[in-house]
């Protein structure tokens, strides 16, 4: 949501002014009566020291001594192909010649180049601005320089503001984009710079950790929280070493325009917030296996206005829950025709549920008919892309469109549905309360029966009734009706059980037959049938048996329950594996399973492990010793806990009756694991990996 306006984001410039001189009188009277304490505060505070402590040493911009080039590497992070110096950031509010506010931003950053490879991304900056018609984010000051050591001395390279390239992003974004000159590795840059802007709504957010590791990171605000009062949001899971706020106040200076009449100004003495944050030593972001969106993750700080208050009123920008959720149900590209009779959809209805006694058959029916009779374009998005109507008659569309018209289709039937919407993964976590609609980006139904609640999406070709692909599992949801309420999604709520049996007996010369079945989960299962859709089954079993090394024969291939949505699919093949009679033969009795690997390989972690969905893996292994052979060694069975309640691995393997048995279970209890939680979960990933690998011995019995 951007404010379109300069001050009080009010479309009515007469009523904004208005507002505006009521509290110029308010806080100006306000002035002449204030005690001399306060007077004094105000002192204080200006009497701030400007300079920014690294390390006891102060950070001052231009400020570069040869000794700065001595460091090549930098402990935090030793691979690094640049690091961050100090990264400063400053955002105050200053009256404007508008009757209004306007933010004051300024940020200065020095960064070291350690080698080529950080030329392209941190050598060449763009800086991206706002504009909505006559209001526009304005840069007012700009410096870079590029630091060299010769002879012995620093010697600079400067920009200055004729020195930047414009261009036009689009039709709300102006870029201004420079490269720093005589780049060489080992170089400092630096650059600062200053930016007016009329959209109170943004106040500037400051991400403290980079890409490259970064030595200080450091950020103030100062707002007129008399007048202004904004969420601060915090992420991430680095510590600060200044986290502080503090209360003041300060004298701003607004001019207002009085048409024919000329102009006067007015002062407000206002309240202030004075917010200061810093890091320090702060390490690269990198991707990591299961993350779900690393932005998440990313140590900033940013801030979402309101209220707005007034003298005699306060005035609610961020809105609630209710208020959004009136408005979405009235918005012609989202509810508005849930609420209309949709009787075009009647006639489809009734053939989905002809014959059908129960609710819950009726309400899967017609599930089934929208996911299978409407095609969807993989678009996601919130909001309606025609009418429901047009959707209907397209037979497709986005998510949001036919799930939109799953729900018309229920309320058409009598049933109780709601839309909900909710982020994906891959979108980034939701703030629950924040009842803004950009943070979302996708669509499902909520249908309630029988005192029974299902989410259904059928927006995927490939999904039963009931279930939900992983990708929406984060979190929470928000259901948007009459009585909107969140619901909790968690990934730790989601089970994948996965099964695996193998069979293996002798066959003529030294060979060994192996019966293969593999039960799939909910999720594999799915995913295993979207695959299906553009593979044949041919080119998938092929796939498998390069999983085998040696001379391996496949055969009596089968997929089972394909076409039955609601039942998990079942793999099925024979094996024929060639022994060769030699004298010891190393066999690992884990078969039919890609190789497990660990997927944790970095030493440590900043945030938090964030698997899709918890996990219940069984393996079960029979087979008969090969004949000719006794068994020389075998593996040891053991089991171990994941912090006691959290999971399991178990491998119990026995020798009975001339058969080998073994069974073996993962078990994951949670999805989500904190970076404490790190080294524990990497430890137990690489005791499985290892035991998995351990091998029965076979040694030939002589004549």
């Amino acid at each position: 949501m951007y404010c379109t306006g300069k001050a009080l984001c009010s479309s009515n410039k007469n009523t904004k002014t208005n507002l505006y001189q009521s509290i110029a009188m308010h806080l100006t009277s306000l002035l002449f009566v204030l005690p001399c304490t306060l007077l004094s505060l105000c002192s204080i505070a200006q009497k701030k020291k400007k300079d920014v402590l690294i390390n006891k040493v102060v950070y001052k911009y231009g400020d570069i001594k040869p000794e700065d080039f001595k460091s090549t590497i930098y402990p935090i992070d030793s691979s690094a192909t640049a690091v961050v110096i100090a990264d400063v950031g400053n955002s105050q509010f200053i009256g404007n010649s508008d009757g209004g506010f306007s933010i004051e931003f300024k940020e200065q950053k020095r960064v070291r180049l350690l080698n080529k490879n950080s030329f392209n991304n941190e050598a060449t900056i763009t800086l991206s601005l706002y504009y909505d018609g006559a209001d526009e984010e304005r840069l007012t000051e700009f410096e870079a320089v590029t630091y060299n050591v010769e002879g012995g001395k620093v010697v600079a390279n400067k920009l200055n503001k004729a020195d930047l390239f414009t261009d036009k992003y689009n039709d709300h974004y102006k870029l201004y984009k420079f490269t720093f000159p005589n780049v060489k590795e080992g170089s400092i840059i630096e650059y600062k710079y200053t930016t007016l802007s009329p959209y109170i709504m943004m106040l500037h957010p400051w991400k403290f950790q980079k890409d490259i590791p970064v030595l200080w990171s450091e950020y103030q605000t100062t707002i007129p929280s008399s007048i202004y009062d904004y969420l601060i949001i915090k992420r991430g899971f680095l510590p600060f070493v200044i986290d502080t706020t503090y209360y003041s106040r300060k004298n701003y200076y607004v001019t207002f325009k009085q048409g024919m009449y000329g102009t006067y100004n007015s002062g407000y003495n206002a309240e202030t917030v004075m917010g200061h944050w810093a890091m320090k030593d702060i390490p690269p972001l990198k991707e990591e296996p299961f993350t779900a969106c690393l932005e998440d993750y990313r140590s900033k700080i940013s801030f979402q206005l309101r209220h707005i208050v007034h003298p005699a009123y306060k005035e609610d920008v961020l809105g609630t829950w209710q208020q959004l959720a009136d408005k979405l149900l009235q918005r012609e590209d989202f509810g508005a025709d849930l609420n209309k009779s949709n009787s075009w959809l009647n006639k489809d209805i009734e053939d989905a549920i002809k014959g059908k006694m129960t609710d819950y058959d009726k309400v899967k029916s017609i599930y089934e008919y929208v996911r299978d009779s409407y095609t969807c374009n993989a678009s996601r998005g919130v909001f309606l892309t025609s009418t429901l109507k047009k959707v209907y008659q397209d037979k497709g569309g986005k998510v949001a469109d036919i799930n939109l018209l799953l729900t018309a289709a229920y309320r058409s039937a009598g049933f109780n549905a709601c839309p909900a919407i909710l982020s994906t993964r891959s979108h980034g976590r939701a703030n629950e309360a924040m009842p803004l609609v950009e943070q979302y980006d996708y669509v499902i139904c909520r249908v309630i029966f029988d005192n029974q609640s299902y989410l259904l999406d059928a927006s995927q070709r490939y999904l039963g009734f009931g279930k939900l692909i992983p990708e929406l599992y984060n979190h929470f949801i928000q259901l948007i009706d009459t009585m909107p309420k969140a619901i909790p999604l968690s990934p730790d709520s989601l089970k994948e059980t996965n099964a695996t049996t193998v069979f293996m007996i002798n066959d003529k010369e030294h060979k060994l037959s192996a019966s293969v079945s593999s039960m799939a989960g909910s999720v594999a299962s799915q995913q295993l049938r979207e695959k299906l859709s553009k593979q044949s089954r041919e080119s998938y079993f092929k796939e498998l048996k390069a999983f085998y090394t040696g001379e391996v024969e496949m055969a009596n291939e089968a997929i089972d329950s394909l076409k039955l949505l609601n039942y998990p699919v079942k793999v099925s093949y024979n094996l024929q594996m060639n022994l060769k009679g030699d004298d010891l033969i190393y066999f690992n009795p884990i078969i039919g399973k890609e190789e497990r690997k660990n997927p944790f390989t970095a030493a440590e972690r900043h945030y938090p492990v964030d698997m899709p969905y918890c996990v219940d893996e069984s393996y079960v292994f029979d087979m008969e010793i090969p004949e000719g052979y006794t068994v020389e060694e075998l593996p040891k069975s053991t089991r171990v806990m994941l912090k006691e309640k959290e999971g399991m691995f178990e491998y119990m393997i026995a020798q009975s009756s001339g058969h080998i048995q073994m069974h073996t279970r993962v078990k994951l209890d949670k999805a989500i694991y904190s970076p404490e939680d790190y080294q524990t979960l990497r430890d137990f990933y690489a005791y499985i990996v290892k035991k998995e690998a351990d091998q029965i011995v076979f040694r030939k019995v002589k004549q």
